[in-house]
């Protein structure tokens, strides 16, 4: 399975360096939302708080910072320059 998402991403991206690069981002990604549902729900099951709870509460504030924070546009086309 991994070596056919690895050829399908290689063919996309071209660079086995990228490659592995996106392979690696999702895992760690897919990790950190498991691991924030996981906690959160074990928060509100009544199962305690902890380091990991306090870990995805961090976790779920960065995911809504990146989602909602003003995007930074560096090149403006001004009318002028067409």
């Amino acid at each position: 399975m991994v070596a056919q998402m690895n050829d399908s991403i290689l063919a996309v991206i071209g660079s086995a360096k990228w490659t592995w690069f996106a392979i690696g981002y999702q895992t760690v990604f897919a990790y950190a939302v498991a691991l924030m549902i996981y906690q959160l729900g074990s928060l509100f099951a009544g199962n305690g708080f902890s380091l990991a709870t306090t870990f995805a509460i961090l976790v779920a504030i960065t995911f809504i910072y990146l989602l909602f924070r003003p995007a930074r546009i560096r090149n403006r086309l001004n009318p002028s320059d067409i």
